[in-house]
């Protein structure tokens, strides 16, 4: 997969389920779609497989934001290198509170470790609606990495993003 030298973004579940509940792609947020849509053409906008596995468990299959994604999967989903497997396994071992117990107990892969992995190993931005204050979140972990997190509306921001009436 080519990732682009521009900033480059890779959506957590969290900010994608967001997106689609709060900024319907048929109002008169499509403009944002378009865009993101753009990003991923151009290498700019990612996420990872573990998050579509994740959305997959909350969203039906005919639903709006299932079939953007198989749309642009393609160019997309990043797949987990060896590398990002690595860091993700190290990220698990040194923050242990960043894995939900349901889903150890049940050995259901874990989304987030490798979502910062990911991020880490590609100079990537994660975009996530989890909490910045937590211990156990996204924000907090990837800081300790120093990968920069930033929300939907921090994302809107750096787009130019603008309501013009």
């Amino acid at each position: 997969m080519k990732i682009s030298f521009e900033t480059t973004y890779c959506i957590d579940t969290s900010s994608l389920i967001d997106l689609k509940k709060k900024y319907p792609p048929d109002s008169f947020f499509k403009a944002i779609w378009d865009d993101i849509g753009e990003m991923v053409k151009e290498g700019n906008f990612f996420t990872i497989e573990l998050v579509i596995e994740e959305l997959n468990k909350f969203e039906d299959k005919n639903d709006f934001l299932v079939s953007w994604i198989n749309h642009h999967k393609h160019k997309l989903i990043l797949h987990i290198t060896s590398e990002v497997w690595t860091a993700g396994k190290i990220i698990m071992k040194e923050h242990p509170e960043l894995l939900k117990e349901e889903k150890q107990v049940k050995y259901i892969p874990e989304a987030d470790p490798f979502l910062i992995a990911t991020a880490m190993v590609n100079n990537l931005i994660i975009i996530t609606e989890e909490n910045k204050t937590s211990h156990n979140r996204i924000p907090a972990v990837s800081e300790f990495y120093g990968v920069r997190c930033i929300n939907l509306l921090e994302f809107f921001e750096e787009r130019g993003y603008k309501i013009i009436r």
